[in-house]
């Protein structure tokens, strides 16, 4: 009974970390994209997160971050077209989940 028990605990913890691999840099670029619309007061923002196992993107830390976002305001300066790649990047996960702001800790 405790080897059927072991297996079934096993396959949970495998089929969570495989949808999390799946679902996780999905979720979490969504929320990014969402948050940086406010800071370059673009509507067009796409962000992609990319974190290897993708269960540590909870902790807040990226390999890296693609911007693409067209209409982009920052201060005084306007951009048509903002292509970035933030490699080594810290966000804020608090920040991004309880007010959807995005908050770089380190770049």
């Amino acid at each position: 009974m405790s080897k059927r028990l072991a297996a079934i605990i096993l396959s949970l913890l495998l089929v969570l970390a495989v949808t999390g691999e799946w679902l996780l840099p999905s979720l979490l670029s969504q929320a990014v994209s969402r948050g940086l619309m406010d800071v370059l007061n673009s509507s067009q923002v796409v962000a992609r997160l990319e974190r290897r196992p993708a269960l540590l993107m909870l902790g807040g830390g990226f390999d890296t971050i693609t911007l693409d976002a067209v209409q982009a305001k920052t201060d005084k300066l306007t951009f048509s077209e903002l292509h970035a790649v933030l490699t080594d990047v810290r966000l804020d996960m608090e920040a991004l989940v309880s007010r959807r702001a995005v908050v770089l800790q380190s770049v």
